[in-house]
């Protein structure tokens, strides 16, 4: 019979075990927020996890030329990764193990099919099942000429601190705090 000491490290242990499936969870949900924005109004978002990404968007959606353009900013664990095409801005925030390509694909996908309710959808896929993405001729090569940068020629001397928590749903929730001098 397990005595109550034993028990309480059961617990503890049992509560170690769910947090690193948390962590292994959301290191597989790589693109943490994308954003379909139609002539400066957001017309669909969505998020695999908590953060302020609305005030990170809106800073980018400031700062970023208004002529046709793809790019990738690095910042800090995270890359933000955009296409700006004729009115439209297709925006994701990954985790810097996301490949690009990953997330230039999503982003190319979300465009090309720019439907409503597409968001959630996709970035599961993609997240989920790397073998199931079609990529169509002459993608690749675009993906590698796509410019890569430092989020600091864009946002300046923006930081995020970013907190996890394991939380009921077996996410972890991630906050983005912006603080500009």
């Amino acid at each position: 019979m397990l005595s109550r000491t034993n028990l309480e490290v059961g617990a503890h242990v049992f509560e170690f075990a769910r947090y690193l499936n948390n962590i292994l969870y959301v290191m597989r949900m790589s693109i943490l927020f994308s954003a379909v924005v139609c002539d400066k109004v957001v017309v669909e978002q969505f998020a695999t996890c908590d953060g302020n990404f609305n005030e990170l968007l809106e800073l980018v959606m400031r700062r970023i030329p208004e002529r046709n353009d793809k790019m990738t900013y690095s910042f800090g664990r995270y890359l933000m990764h955009y296409i700006n095409e004729d009115g439209r801005f297709y925006f994701c925030i990954t985790h810097r193990s996301c490949q690009r390509s990953r997330a230039f694909l999503f982003l190319n996908e979300v465009k090309r099919q720019n439907k409503r309710k597409i968001l959630a959808k996709q970035m599961y896929r993609y997240n989920e099942n790397y073998g199931s993405i079609v990529i169509r001729s002459g993608e690749l090569e675009e993906i590698n000429s796509i410019g890569v940068d430092s989020s600091e020629s864009l946002l300046g001397d923006a930081s995020i601190l970013v907190e996890n928590h394991p939380n009921v749903r077996n996410t972890v929730s991630v906050a983005f705090w912006i603080f500009l001098c």
